[in-house]
């Protein structure tokens, strides 16, 4: 089995479904609508902005021994049915590709034999795996470029994310460069730095400010490279869903239910976890994932 595999095997015992969309229900205008042009998605040009730890990732992963949880794909018919509350003519709904830059620090890839495959690659596809089973398949992140920086990590997170937004820092200028190349809309940095699990500019970022900064052991066994490009799309951690003591969802975090585990879901009404809506009309990240992820694809 591959290490893919494997990593998804892992999680042992729950039941996801979707449920069918209530008839003419709608959250908004169609992906398919989405505008060609830049200066149409970002809107009125906003003056200097600065960059401030809106979002400070999550915590460190919980121990693999504690979550013992099993996904069920929901069949397709389902899955599509979801799709009709964020776009009423589900057949029209364009496939959106957020394409992301990776790179990662010498320091973050000693720990590996090769980080490429065993973390960016399993937290790209662990990002995917969330959106299909949260019911916008039609979203998905492609991995355009990974490469090792020769960037020293200095400070904390807000350093690193910090130096990677500055065009101006000669540490990571390369970046720039290669998410032009590669027309990469996000960029994210692999770093080793356990004080923190990542590390957003801020929520809903423009073009020029879609960077985000993770601690290589969250990447894929916590969900952070999901969550923080969740938080450069809009997505909220207060518009996440938390099952008592149960559960939670990607962008909530583990002190609203005393350390329960992450699923790689986003809240959805929709989306039944054990019977239960993981959502409400109000906490829907799903939803603000939907509406949004068009203009982050339209960064490049």
């Amino acid at each position: 089995m591959s290490t893919l595999g494997k990593f998804f095997a892992a999680l042992t015992s729950l039941a996801i479904t979707l449920t069918p969309a209530a008839a003419g229900e709608s959250a908004g205008p169609s992906v398919a609508a989405k505008p060609t042009a830049i200066a149409e998605v970002l809107g009125e040009a906003r003056g200097a902005k600065m960059l401030k730890p809106v979002t400070w990732g999550i915590e460190q992963p919980s121990s693999p021994t504690t979550l013992e949880q099993k996904l069920v794909l929901p069949p397709s018919n389902a899955v599509s049915a979801a799709k009709v509350v964020f776009h009423p003519e589900a057949s029209r709904a364009a496939e959106i590709v957020i394409d992301v830059l990776v790179a990662y620090t010498r320091k973050a890839a000693q720990h590996y034999y090769e980080i490429e495959r065993d973390v960016v690659a399993l937290a790209i596809e662990a990002a995917n795996h969330s959106f299909r089973l949260s019911g916008i398949g039609h979203i998905r992140l492609r991995l355009a470029h990974t490469f090792q920086t020769g960037y020293l990590e200095r400070g904390g997170h807000f350093d690193h994310v910090w130096s990677m937004a500055d065009k101006d820092d000669a540490h990571m200028e390369r970046i720039h460069a290669l998410r032009e190349a590669y027309r990469a809309d996000v960029a994210i940095l692999i770093v080793d730095d356990p004080k923190g699990c990542g590390l957003a500019t801020r929520i809903g970022a423009d073009a020029d400010e879609a960077f985000a900064v993770v601690h290589h052991e969250c990447a894929v066994a916590n969900y952070t490279v999901a969550h923080e490009i969740g938080h450069l799309v809009g997505a909220r951690h207060e518009l996440g869903y938390v099952s008592g003591t149960s559960w939670r969802d990607i962008m909530s975090y583990k002190e609203e239910c005393g350390g329960c585990p992450r699923l790689p879901i986003w809240s959805n009404p929709l989306l039944l976890i054990g019977g239960e809506p993981a959502g409400t009309a109000d906490l829907n990240n799903a939803r603000i994932i939907a509406e949004n992820a068009w203009r982050v694809a339209s960064f490049r």
